[in-house]
């Protein structure tokens, strides 16, 4: 930032404290907000719900193969043995390279789709195990 007279300010760069309130309209810290956060999603993965994302339960193979692989239609409606394993081989190859990605720090790579692909190719392996039992 440059003023009329040309000289130049700084940002302020001072750390400000954020009071916090909580349902009863009182004040808290920003420190016992986050343990308070903390104790909430603690509550809420003992209740058994899972956050968003992070978890195999809310997987959907006809939404999340399209944001993850380059796959035809055909392939992600196909729910047969050979067409999960052929899922499962593009699903570990695109692991491979974004782990590769990750490890050697390239711009490009991304956590949430390393984090979706895992989570994709646990899913579609169990599908595999589950498709392989034989019935009785």
């Amino acid at each position: 930032m440059s003023l009329k007279n040309g000289s130049k300010t700084r940002p302020n760069t001072r750390k400000q404290t954020v009071d916090l309130t909580d349902s009863k309209g009182e004040a808290q810290s920003a420190k016992s907000a986050k343990s308070a956060k903390s104790a909430k999603s603690a509550r809420s993965a003992k209740s058994g719900q899972v956050t968003k994302g992070l978890s195999i339960a809310n997987y959907s193979r006809k939404h999340d193969l399209v944001n993850l692989l380059a796959l035809w239609p055909v392939e992600i409606e196909d729910r047969t043995l050979e067409g999960t394993k052929n899922v499962i081989k593009k699903l570990k190859s695109a692991l491979r390279a974004e782990r590769h990605r990750g490890q050697s720090g390239h711009w490009a790579y991304n956590l949430n789709r390393h984090i979706g692909l895992k989570n994709a190719l646990e899913f579609e392996q169990e599908t595999l195990k589950a498709q392989a039992k034989p019935q009785k």
